[in-house]
């Protein structure tokens, strides 16, 4: 597995998102360059699998994707406690980071609630055939271990170049002391080597998914 720098004390470092569901992938800020495989099924949008069982529901576009086996338990509690499946909702299982360090850490700004976004490089999403996020979706997160520990709610989406993601944005993302400056610079270098690990160039026009989102569904278990 390829190396990716560690935060230098918790919370302080961009995060990258494994899709434990999407199979054999790259991953890096959400999704990036980091080489890994899973014996599960490939995760892949309508236009690179052509039985894709996409739809229309509510001007947002649900594609059916199926919970992983080892969470159905996690999930069926989450139907069981809001009282609805939200199955065409689901989006992704994922943890933080490339590190058990960072995973559990990023993991616990989430269920402290200073972490309410998260932000990805465009280019990456559509390297793996992804869509985009979009407000509605459910998502599980969980430790290093995969053990499940709050489902997130996509609030909203904006895609913007590198250097307009605003110091709001910065601050609701929560990692380091919740600065611009500090978003810029770890995210900057973070960025340079996800480009040159796939022989591309880091620009700071280069477009970036910003992604806002709540917790709505964490057991008693779940420690902040």
């Amino acid at each position: 597995m390829a190396a990716v720098r560690l935060p230098d004390r918790p919370g302080q470092g961009p995060e990258v998102r494994f899709r434990p569901e999407a199979g054999v992938g790259q991953v890096a800020g959400w999704h990036g360059i980091v080489s890994w495989q899973l014996v599960i099924p490939t995760k892949l949008c309508d236009c690179f699998c052509a039985f894709n069982t996409s739809k229309q529901k509510l001007g947002r576009t649900s594609y059916a994707m199926p919970v992983p086996a080892h969470l159905s338990t996690f999930w069926s509690e989450f139907a069981k406690a809001t009282g609805s499946a939200h199955d065409e909702c689901y989006y992704e299982a994922f943890f933080f980071g490339d590190s058990e360090e960072v995973a559990n850490e990023l993991a616990e700004l989430v269920l402290k609630g200073t972490k309410r976004a998260t932000a990805g490089a465009l280019w990456s999403y559509e390297a793996e055939g992804q869509r985009l996020p979009q407000p509605g979706d459910l998502s599980i997160v969980t430790d290093w271990s995969g053990n499940p520990l709050c489902v997130i709610e996509t609030q909203s989406v904006e895609v913007v170049p590198f250097l307009e993601v605003t110091a709001e944005f910065a601050a609701t993302e929560g990692e380091g002391d919740g600065s611009l400056a500090f978003w810029q610079r770890a995210h900057r270098e973070f960025f340079t080597r996800e480009c040159a690990t796939a022989g591309r160039e880091f620009s700071e026009s280069m477009r970036v998914v910003c992604e806002r989102f709540a917790v709505v569904y964490r057991p008693a278990t779940s420690t902040a």
